[in-house]
Formats: structure tokens, sequence, C-alpha cells
């Protein structure tokens, strides 16, 4: 029986007007995120900095504290991919350091140094708690040549507890020169010299600075011939407090973006791993028997302060003010 061509027509129309497979929307449609996709994005976010045309060390080390903050606001930072993002680090600035150690400026290569020793026990440190071994690490999950890693692993792990640098046979011999007193690094107790509870009449070239909020029945004051530039990094000003006349913290202040990032990263190389601080945004805490240290940034990173007190002498304080040690 012949097809009419009305029919034909009504026919083609059902065909194609028939509706497809109806997608689910409430479906997962994200990437499967594994531990180990997780170590190999944080060693991927790094190894751009060893490939990119970066330039000496201070940009170097930049370009890895990068990586890092980015995943820290963006809450991605979880720790498999700090893992990865602190081994990839310590790789690359292994690599820097064993060819440049005998022609980079000795500050910026201690800064480095230490930056590199950090991020090994960080890496190390993840790795114990994830219990991830060397081998699982860099040939499984990295898939890089173990043989050669696990020689730089074993150095720097003599490194940590002997002291004997990995990529010379014998400790670099650094000619005897002044020491840096103001060098962070240097800051166990107090600051340039002037140990907590230092007396105010002690402390010649001293200017009173006004009230700093929220401090309270402390004395501020700035001296005379202090640096405003310290390790490369320009500081706006140092303010010293007196309470009782005894020094019981020193605050420096620095502004501009690119100097708050240099100076993080100058910190955290003198300091080593902080604590983030809850419920505060960009603010960092570190410690030690004699002192504590807290360094904070405001929101747009264009000024940094960082303020060092003594903790005797604080619980003291706060015990007379009647809030108590905290």
């Amino acid at each position: 029986m012949a097809i009419s061509n009305f029919a034909r027509a009504s026919l083609v129309i059902c065909v194609f007007a028939l509706p497809a497979r109806a997608v689910d929307l409430n479906a997962p449609a994200a990437k499967k995120v594994t531990v180990a996709s997780e170590i190999k994005r944080g060693h991927d976010s790094v190894h751009k900095c060893s490939s990119a045309p970066v330039v000496g060390f201070l940009n170097l080390l930049k370009c890895l504290q990068m990586a890092f903050d980015l995943n820290q606001q963006a809450n991605t930072d979880t720790d498999p991919f700090l893992l990865g993002a602190n081994f990839g680090s310590w790789v690359i600035l292994n690599m820097n350091l064993t060819v440049m150690h005998d022609s980079a400026k000795e500050s910026e290569f201690n800064l480095a140094e230490n930056a590199a020793r950090q991020y090994f026990k960080d890496f190390r440190n993840l790795q114990f708690r994830l219990k991830i071994d060397d081998e699982t690490l860099v040939s499984q999950v990295l898939k890089m040549n173990f043989a050669s890693v696990q020689k730089d692993i074993s150095a720097w792990d003599r490194f940590i507890k002997s002291g004997v640098r990995p990529y010379v046979l014998q400790p670099i011999k650094i000619p005897p020169k002044k020491p840096d007193i103001y060098s962070l690094s240097r800051q166990i107790e107090g600051f340039a010299g002037l140990k907590w509870g230092t007396s105010k009449e002690k402390v010649q070239g001293l200017n009173p600075h006004p009230p700093i909020e929220p401090a309270r029945n402390v004395d501020f004051y700035t001296r005379e011939g202090d640096p405003t530039i310290l390790d490369k990094i320009p500081i706006e000003k140092t303010v010293y407090g007196f309470w009782k006349g005894k020094l019981i913290s020193v605050r420096l202040f620095v502004r501009g973006k690119e100097n708050c990032t240099n100076f993080k990263i100058m910190t955290f190389g003198a300091f080593g791993t902080a604590t983030p601080i809850p419920n505060m945004k960009n603010t960092y805490a570190w410690t030690n028997p004699l002192s504590s240290m807290l360094l904070s940034f405001d929101d747009t990173f264009s000024s940094a302060l960082l303020i060092m007190v003594s903790k005797k002498l604080l619980d003291m304080k706060l015990v007379e003010d009647g809030v108590g040690k905290n």
C-alpha cells in the first residue's frame, strides 16, 4: 500500500521530535581525585618554576611560594597536594643549590638553603603522616628515576642530622665576618643585639613613637641608626616597645606588594613553618622558648607587620592587666 506524502511527512516529524535520553543533572561530573593525583598536582604546581625563566634565588623562592599561596587561598591545599608541592620545591632548590653554591651571593644562598631545608622537613613529615614510602612517591606517583633521587634524599637526611651540606664533600668554609645583628634568622631573644628585658636607659638614640593599639601601658620608640633595608627588603620603620622600662616587643613595618611578598619569604625562611591563626586571614605565628612572633598582612597584601615579643614579659603583663596567660 502506498504511503501518502502527508503520512510520510508526519512520520518524519514524529521521529525527529522524539526526545533524546534525559541527562541526570545530579550525576557527578567532577574528575575523580585521588591521593596520587593530588600529590602530582602539588608537584606540577611548582614545576613551572624550574622551566620558567626564573633568575636568582629570590625570584625562585617567590615563584615557589606563589603556588602554596594560591592553593591556600582557594582552600585546595590538601595534605597530598602539600606533599607533592614540598617535595617538588625541595627538588628544584636542591638542583639550583648544587649548581650555584660557588657563585651565588652568600645571603641569598643561605636563604634558599633554609627554605630547601624546611621544604624537605615538611615533605618528610607529610610523607610519614600519609604512610607513603620513597619509592612509591618517586617511581609510582611522580614517575621519576628513583635511583638518582634516592641519593639526594639520603644526602639530605644526613644534612638534616649532621649539618654537612650535600653538594660538597665538606661543609662550606665561610670567611669570618661581622655578624648581621639585624638578620631575622639570628633573632632568638630580642632584636638587633637588644635582649628582652633590656632597660630603656641603656638603649641610645630612642625617639618617642605614638601609642599603638591595642597595647596598653607600653611605651613605644624608634631608634636612630636602625637600617631601612633588611636583607634587601625596605623596612618602613622599626618600633620598640618598653613595659615598665624593659624591652618587651619589636615591630617591623613593611609596605608595597612586592616587598611584602619578599618579606614573607624571608620570614618563613628565618623562622620555619608557621602556624596559621584561625579566623585571621594572612596571619601566621611562630614561637620558641623565649619569644613569640606574629606576621600579618592586609587584604591587598600591600602592607605587612611582624611583631616579636618576649614570652616571659608578656605573660607577666597579661597577669598584671587582669587578662591572664594565653
